[in-house]
């Protein structure tokens, strides 16, 4: 065991592939809805299709605040974070 929960090449391609759908697209067009608690949701259903994941964190830096998605296995949770 080398103590990383996941590589960060394999980290940093599941994340470029999430990102390719999402960036420079009209959000409206791939989510439904795009709060941050459903832009949360869809990263979590990109990443948990290929991965077993604890928790999705989507911050907004423009108004400081932010959600965490734990995913339906959990009880399907989003929370508000600052």
């Amino acid at each position: 065991m080398d103590g990383y929960v996941i590589r960060e090449t394999e980290l940093n391609t599941l994340v470029k592939q999430v990102q390719n759908k999402l960036d420079h697209k009209y959000l409206n067009d791939v989510i439904l809805v795009p709060t941050s608690e459903n832009i949360a949701k869809f990263i979590w259903d990109e990443f948990a299709a290929t991965r077993k994941i604890a928790k999705v964190i989507v911050y907004r830096e423009s108004c400081e605040m932010g959600v965490e998605y734990t995913g339906e296995s959990n009880g399907q949770s989003a929370a508000l974070v600052r």
